[in-house]
């Protein structure tokens, strides 16, 4: 409900209403922070991860799609990225054997 009738805020009237919001769920409190995020400008060096970095990605995800994932390599050089057929948005508790591994090989 938050989500749906902040969405017409203006960006600095958003920000000020998080101190009154001390009673949001998750949810609730994700999308604020969504609609804070879709306003934000940073400069090109500091989207940049240069750190190796693993990324698990479950293919059946419904919420985040694997196609998201495309031009991710731009930003994050040293990506390792693992798709997973029959995972969904929840890998490390449908996989947590196959999450293990690839953490461990990882490092």
């Amino acid at each position: 409900f938050i989500f749906m009738s902040m969405r017409e805020f203006p960006i600095d009237q958003v920000e000020e209403l998080r101190p009154f919001c001390t009673s949001l769920s998750v949810a609730e409190e994700a999308g604020i922070t969504y609609i804070l995020l879709q306003n934000l400008t940073l400069p090109d060096e500091m989207l940049r991860i240069t750190v190796p970095t693993l990324l698990l990605w479950g293919l059946k995800d419904v919420a985040l799609l694997p196609n998201l994932n495309v031009g991710l390599d731009a930003y994050i050089p040293k990506l390792t990225y693992v798709p997973i057929e029959d995972a969904s948005h929840w890998v490390v508790h449908e996989h947590p054997e196959l999450v293990q591994r690839e953490i461990a090989a990882f490092l």
